[in-house]
């Protein structure tokens, strides 16, 4: 593919999950960001003196073919080198897109997903493979209601789980489900769950290593009526995590372990 075909699929893929080259601050982030665009539309490997144009022509950015060059052979596994005759061609590897993300916030920050009312079979697989299956590292979980329809649904969560939620006044309900939660404790090891009896919890959220959530309705009900989740990340989420981690600890702190 010659440079004027390359720009022209350049310009017509979806970059919104890909990295801003504009906040890329070393030669080898740029090459890296080049080289991911560039593995996007078909064209895995280019050569130094590729991606300086690229960089020239598509991000309107000037670098040496000589920087280049010295930069990505610092770049150890983020990246597979192709030796020939003819020059290097690279290559980036999937440790080179995770140091990108872990590096530049290139997330779209905030993300609205909807739950369509009558639809309970498909909001849970929305909220399973959307949501869950999205989330990193440990899940702090907070909704006050939970019943054996939440479970079947945290049963499917491969990461760890803190759930606080709130069983009932009536002594023979907490009882009876006090009973359900542990036996779903004793079979599914990663998670944890509290009974927080104070009033001061209504909404339902989600931390996790890289997103909040925020759920209009609670996880055994999703679907039932027209409902929202708000996905936050990057400085969305940076903005409320503080807060929330502490409430969430104070609660989990003053709750009846299971």
């Amino acid at each position: 593919m010659d440079i004027e075909k390359k720009l022209k699929a350049l310009n017509d893929i979806n970059k919104s999950t890909l990295p801003d080259y504009s906040n890329c601050i070393t030669v080898l982030d740029k090459a890296l960001v080049v080289l991911w665009y560039s593995k996007e539309i078909g064209e895995p490997t280019l050569s130094s003196k590729e991606i300086v144009e690229i960089a020239l022509k598509f991000f309107e950015d000037s670098n040496s073919m000589q920087s280049v060059s010295n930069a990505l052979a610092k770049a150890k596994n983020k990246i597979h080198i192709y030796k020939n005759k003819d020059g290097n061609k690279f290559e980036i590897m999937q440790k080179g897109k995770d140091y990108l993300k872990n590096k530049y916030d290139f997330s779209k920050g905030i993300d609205v997903i909807m739950f369509e009312p009558g639809k309970r079979y498909t909001a849970r697989n929305i909220l399973l493979q959307n949501i869950f299956n999205e989330l990193k590292g440990e899940l702090k979980i907070l909704d006050p209601y939970c019943d054996e329809k939440s479970l079947s649904i945290m049963l499917e969560i491969k990461n760890n789980i803190k759930f606080i939620t709130r069983l009932s006044t009536d002594i023979d309900k907490k009882r009876k489900m006090e009973s359900v939660l542990k036996d779903f404790i004793s079979e599914k090891k990663n998670i944890q769950i509290a009974d927080y009896q104070g009033r001061d919890i209504h909404d339902r959220y989600i931390i996790s290593k890289d997103a909040i959530i925020i759920l209009g309705h609670g996880i055994q009900g999703v679907g039932t009526s027209e409902s929202f989740a708000i996905v936050l990340k990057g400085t969305y989420k940076q903005q409320i995590e503080s807060a929330l981690l502490i409430n969430f600890s104070k609660r989990w702190d003053e709750s009846n372990k299971l």
